[in-house]
């Protein structure tokens, strides 16, 4: 069997949902979940970037977090989707992220960020790759 990686796209939107939660001001994510109509451990898992968020849960993530935007995020959440089934290798998550931004110019700025990451998405720890995705400013793009 095939080993997944961990969908980067996924992963900094979770970083965005984290650091939007910081702001809100001491909100826990046990709050967000019940908010979003999910278990708070798969509202956690979608943080970490290890479970992806149901594009028909958008219009409660724009209800919960005010400050982040529908059509954007409808759009992420669906090139995650996109990309979620080719997670078994990278040239192939490249591949289908270059598809992506030919298909929606409006997300190639975000995409094209992903480069720097690419390298070391196979090998290093998600923490460091989560670290390597808010150090490239994809995280600050996305949000």
């Amino acid at each position: 069997m095939v080993q997944k990686i961990r969908n980067p796209l996924a992963q900094a939107l979770g970083l965005v949902f984290q650091s939007t939660r910081d702001k809100m001001g001491g909100v826990s994510s046990t709050q967000i979940a019940s908010s979003l109509g999910l278990a708070a451990s798969h509202y956690r898992m979608i943080e970490a970037g290890s479970a992806i968020l149901q594009p028909g849960r958008a219009i409660k993530v724009v209800q919960t977090f005010e400050t982040i935007e529908f059509v954007p995020l409808c759009q992420v959440l669906v090139s995650i989707q996109i990309l979620d089934p080719v997670r078994g290798s990278i040239d192939d998550m490249r591949t289908t992220m270059e598809l992506l931004m030919q298909a929606n110019p409006a997300l190639e700025p975000v995409l094209r960020l992903f480069e720097n990451v690419w390298p070391v998405v196979q090998k290093a720890s998600s923490s460091e790759v989560a670290r390597l995705i808010v150090s490239k400013g994809i995280v600050e793009e996305l949000e």
